[in-house]
């Protein structure tokens, strides 16, 4: 075989190797999905009762998860057990609530990867109400949320 007939050859499987590289990497790029976020804290507020905000009440957290779209809040009492309520929702008036007499409680989870949303939260602990609330801007809990679903 001639050197000029090796350059040939070389350059020949060279391209071939290339369109195949460039096919395969085109296949995977349209099954492959791209990464999602983790979830995440939209935004916290502290506890407020009888006017009194404090962290040492608890917190309310409004979460986001950005794999499925969905947000949904979540109430840390720590100052004890009571009838609680979390409330979450989105400017698109969907919205669901979860009620509880624990001192962790988690709203149920609405669809909302295009809309604001916000969470608001109450906490009855012996006769003391604890309450708060966390929007995006835009979300407001009297004009939002769709009605009431549980009562504390």
């Amino acid at each position: 075989m001639t050197i000029k007939r090796l350059i040939t050859t070389a350059a020949v499987l060279a391209a071939t190797l290339a369109s195949v590289s460039l096919a395969v990497s085109n296949a995977n790029a349209a099954t492959v999905k791209p990464a999602c976020s983790d979830s995440y804290v939209v935004a916290s507020t502290p506890l407020v009762e009888n006017g009194n905000s404090s962290w040492n009440y608890g917190y309310l957290q409004l979460w986001y998860d950005g794999c499925t779209g969905d947000n949904w809040g979540r109430l840390v009492s720590l100052v004890g057990s009571g009838n609680a309520e979390v409330s979450v929702y989105n400017t698109n008036r969907a919205g669901t609530d979860h009620c509880a007499s624990v001192t962790i409680v988690t709203s149920g989870s609405i669809y909302s990867p295009n809309y604001n949303a916000g969470t608001q939260a109450e906490i009855y602990v012996g006769s003391a109400l604890y309450s708060a609330t966390v929007n995006q801007s835009g979300a407001n809990f009297s004009d939002d949320y769709p009605g009431i679903v549980c009562q504390p």
